[in-house]
């Protein structure tokens, strides 16, 4: 995948403590570790890791690049994780600092 790396970075950023709000439940909560997603899931397969994981067992929404941004606008999400529609592999939209969009899409 595409990104623009942090020059002298060596670990991942942490993520940040401050509540959240579920749009699915309503209720408040805060950072309780990771969240994999995987395009075919297979959760069993998932080893020991160093720090908190939880791994869906749904797959990923199949959709295309237009498909991503109308989820963004309508959930008001920072980004969204899809299978691109074409392709079947994992690609990432989320909204830039500017208000436009960033694609994260697999090389090759």
């Amino acid at each position: 995948m595409s990104t623009d790396a942090l020059p002298g970075r060596t670990s991942p950023p942490r993520p940040s403590p401050r509540p959240w709000t579920s749009c699915r439940t309503g209720s408040l909560g805060g950072w309780s570790g990771y969240r994999l997603a995987q395009v075919h899931p297979h959760p069993h397969l998932v080893g020991p890791v160093a720090v908190p994981l939880t791994v869906s067992d749904l797959p990923l929404p199949r959709m295309n690049v237009a498909g991503a941004k109308q989820r963004l606008d309508l959930a008001g999400l920072p980004f969204v994780f899809f299978a691109d529609d074409t392709t079947g592999r994992g690609n990432v939209l989320y909204h830039r600092y500017d208000g436009r969009y960033g694609p994260i899409s697999p090389s090759g």
